[in-house]
């Protein structure tokens, strides 16, 4: 899938995604999608 699917890259666009949903004050918990993710990966 090429250089954008590696480990480290998913890992920062989770980062991200959570760093713009919490400031958008959503209801989710970043901490356990980032364990999860880290988890698959």
């Amino acid at each position: 899938m090429g250089h954008s699917a590696r480990p480290k890259n998913v890992s920062y666009l989770m980062t991200a995604l959570g760093d713009a949903l919490t400031e958008q004050s959503a209801d989710v918990d970043v901490e356990a999608g980032l364990a999860a993710t880290s988890d698959a990966l």
